[in-house]
């Protein structure tokens, strides 16, 4: 069991906060599309705006860590576009190293690394091998709470604690915020002040671009380097459907959970619609590979029982 796999099988949402109802082979968050809000670190931010001409691209603090959920070239890739945040935060028990994230303006992406740095957290990571973290938006200026949500996982690989998670965003509209991290009294009763001033800043400014495809119907899929999403409820479920991103060059590469077949490993989810917070109904898949969107002309869905193919071709500007 690779990393992504062991923490989609123990990330949990709070359901205090969050309702969904779960698929068996996807990780489910529930989202509002009409509000894009599209989040970076400043530090990332900077970067990608280009604040310092001519700068060398950075590298990751900690390579192994992206390397250990994303596959391939992508560590590489997102060194190249300058996609490397390396932001910092520490109190006197941990450090964690924000290695990257990433927002299409659905979904925003982070891997994370997290060192011991005293005996309490050190004696904290033995006892606990898997683990889940909570986090929380405050306004930067007024300290206001903007979004919370549930656990984000972390394992040990290789001597290091690392974290991947990914989260969508419903009523975000403040133009920066203090993203901060916690432990459940309930789940390590006395040990929740370990994460206790852990914060990231986040300015919601977008760093990915985003294709649009269109069927005949005028429905859109959108493509982002890390994952496909859609305003349709269930169209991105491996069970219901054969999907297919079509190359430029007429080539087919097939979306499903056989990593040696389809040369992506995908895990994905779709929205409950119920209760207070529903909002517009929306699917998504993610890859375990960052891809270049730009080698792809059309996305293919084949339904499993009829067979009918539903294809959205690139939409032209």
């Amino acid at each position: 069991m690779n990393g992504k796999n062991l923490l989609n099988s123990m990330t949990e949402i709070n359901p205090e906060y969050i309702t969904e109802a779960e698929f068996p082979e996807v990780r489910m968050q529930q989202k509002k599309h009409k509000t894009m809000i599209r989040v970076i670190s400043a530090v990332a931010a900077a970067a990608v705006m280009g604040v310092t001409a001519g700068a060398v691209s950075e590298v990751f603090n900690h390579r192994e860590t992206v390397e250990s959920f994303l596959s391939g070239d992508s560590r590489e890739k997102l060194e190249e576009q300058e996609l490397v945040s390396n932001y910092t935060t520490e109190n006197e028990h941990f450090r964690m190293t924000m290695e990257t994230i990433l927002n299409d303006g659905f979904q925003l992406y982070m891997i994370a690394t997290l060192e011991p740095l005293d005996e309490d957290a050190q004696n904290f990571l033995e006892t606990y091998g898997v683990f889940g973290v909570d986090s929380e938006f405050h306004d930067t200026d007024t300290g206001e709470l903007l979004e919370r949500h549930g656990s984000a996982g972390f394992h040990t690989e290789n001597g290091r604690n690392l974290m991947e998670f990914k989260f969508g965003f419903e009523n975000l509209q403040s133009q920066s915020a203090e993203m901060t991290f916690s432990l459940r009294e309930r789940d390590y009763p006395g040990q929740s002040y370990l994460m206790e001033g852990l914060t990231v800043p986040v300015d919601f400014i977008s760093n990915l671009e985003v294709l649009e495809f269109q069927n005949e119907d005028g429905e859109s899929v959108w493509l982002s380097p890390f994952e496909m999403y859609s305003h349709t409820q269930d169209c991105m479920t491996t069970q219901i459907n054969r999907i297919y991103l079509v190359k430029n060059n007429g080539f087919s590469t097939e979306i499903n959970d056989d990593f040696e077949l389809s040369g992506l490993s995908t895990t994905g989810g779709a929205s409950a619609l119920h209760g207070e917070i529903a909002g517009e109904p929306y699917s998504y898949t993610t890859f375990d590979k960052i891809i270049n969107i730009a080698d792809y002309k059309a996305i293919e869905f084949k339904d499993m029982n009829s067979g009918e193919v539903r294809t959205y071709s690139l939409k032209s500007e």
